[in-house]
């Protein structure tokens, strides 16, 4: 686990992939997010007012659904007893997504991210889903760098995604922290032609970049 900086400016770049690059895909109700620091699991869903995705955590914190929301283990007694507190599922929120799912929101997120963690260990960072609950696309971001025990990782959910015929997209930066950079013809020669990869670019300098401070070239796959 990188310091508590390096988390946050990996969720920073990757709230702002979601934003400059997945929201102009317009495929997308909502995302699970699986972030660094935080919830353990965030749904961002879409707000055409703000024309964003806007973060259910961050709208709704003290009623969050504490499954989603805490990074430890309880009791059933004690979740039961949290969740009829939190009142989460009164949000308009909740109330919406659940509706347009036809489903409990929070029984869809948990057995999806159940499912795709007893095969990966571990989630994406953004999971992508249609107004039918279909996944539409998954991204992962690796802040610091992309090394070898990275790109085992990153192939294991490909392999997933592309069983599940899911888009997988990579972020990498541009200028690792911590290695090298990595050559678009290094990406071309070991990892699959099919997954598509951004760079980010922004000051190493800068820890936690602003939205103007990155940008995301896409790298051309041969």
């Amino acid at each position: 686990m990188g310091t508590l900086l390096q988390e946050l400016g990996h969720d920073i770049a990757l709230l702002h992939f979601i934003d400059k690059v997945l929201k102009n895909r317009g495929k997308e109700f909502f995302f699970i997010v699986s972030s660094a620091w935080g919830p353990k699991i965030d749904i961002h869903f879409w707000n055409p007012e703000a024309n964003e995705y806007t973060s259910a955590y961050g709208v709704s914190r003290l009623e969050y659904p504490p499954e989603i929301y805490e990074r430890k283990n309880y009791s059933k007694e004690v979740l039961t007893k949290m969740n009829k507190e939190s009142r989460y599922s009164e949000q308009k929120w909740y109330r919406e997504l659940s509706r347009e799912l036809k489903r409990n929101l929070k029984e869809f997120v948990l057995e999806y991210c159940n499912n795709v963690e007893k095969v990966t260990g571990d989630l994406p960072d953004v999971m992508g889903f249609d107004k039918n609950g279909k996944e539409t696309i998954w991204a992962e971001l690796k802040f610091e760098g992309f090394g070898t025990k990275a790109r085992e990782s990153v192939l294991k959910q490909f392999r997933l995604s592309k069983e599940r015929e899911i888009p997988f997209l990579l972020v990498i930066p541009k200028r690792p922290l911590y290695a090298r950079e990595i050559t678009d013809n290094w990406i071309n020669n070991n990892l699959p032609p099919e997954m598509k990869v951004y760079k980010f670019d922004t000051n190493i300098q800068i820890v936690l970049p602003k939205r103007s401070q990155i940008q995301f070239i896409e790298v051309v796959r041969e």
